[in-house]
């Protein structure tokens, strides 16, 4: 095995979950050859699931602490647009709620990485120039 440089890769929580793990995801899925690079994207992998972990506990704290509860102290939804959201006793205790979700959206993180090279993309099938814009910083141009 050829010896590979850790680096950490800085982005937000938002572009962790709307970008790197589908990405991630769908790389992880296909038929690589290069060992170095597949031990790579597992491990990216693992390290992407971890903070998605963390940010799915923190949403749900920030938005189940203020909103209004039932007689056995259960938090009450209501169907608005279709979806089940949350009920707050007032517009402003939602605002407030919706601007630490955006807060927390926002929050920059950093993962260690291992990145892999393009090129060691270049025999898989189903690699597009999406994914690699996505997955910028992971993988490296050379």
């Amino acid at each position: 095995m050829s010896e590979q440089t850790e680096n950490v890769m800085k982005l937000t929580v938002g572009r962790l979950i709307t970008e790197i793990d589908p990405a991630l995801a769908q790389l992880g899925s296909f038929a690589i050859k290069n060992m170095d690079a597949l031990i790579s994207i597992a491990k990216f992998r693992r390290e992407v699931k971890k903070e998605i972990t963390l940010y799915s506990e923190l949403h749900k704290g920030i938005t189940e602490v203020d909103c209004e509860r039932d007689k056995n102290d259960q938090p009450i939804l209501e169907t608005v647009s279709g979806r089940q959201m949350y009920k707050y006793s007032s517009p402003e205790k939602e605002t407030e709620v919706m601007l630490r979700l955006k807060q927390l959206h926002e929050k920059e993180v950093e993962l260690p990485i291992t990145p892999i090279k393009a090129s060691d993309l270049k025999d898989v099938d189903g690699v597009s120039a999406n994914m690699l814009e996505m997955l910028d910083g992971f993988i490296l141009f050379d």
